[in-house]
Parts: C-alpha cells; sequence; structure tokens
C-alpha cells in the first residue's frame, strides 16, 4: 500500500503540518500524481535545514 506524507503548513511555534494520503495497491503512480497536485495547492517547499545537535 504506497504512503505519502505532503508539507502543508507551519501550525503553532512554525511545527509542520502534513497531510498522509494512502493510496490503493499497486497504484503507486496514481498516488504520486495527486500528490504533486496537492503539493503545488499548498505551496510544499522542501524542509529546513536542521542543525547538527553535536
Amino acid at each position: 500500500m504506497p504512503v505519502v506524507n505532503i508539507p502543508a503548513f507551519s501550525g503553532a511555534n512554525d511545527m509542520p503540518v502534513g497531510v498522509l494520503l494512502v493510496g490503493p495497491r499497486f497504484r503507486d503512480q496514481q498516488l504520486l500524481t495527486t500528490s504533486l497536485a496537492l503539493a503545488r495547492v499548498f505551496g510544499a517547499r522542501a524542509p529546513r535545514q536542521l542543525s547538527d545537535p553535536s
């Protein structure tokens, strides 16, 4: 079962909020196409880099 998580927007304290999409078995391409369209609606962008705590 294919699954994709899309960053949707920033919530409280600038914490990311995502949308999880679950597609039917063997329909990976359909899920990826839908995910891309939804990511464009949300204006999804690459996550910011976190600093290395070490």
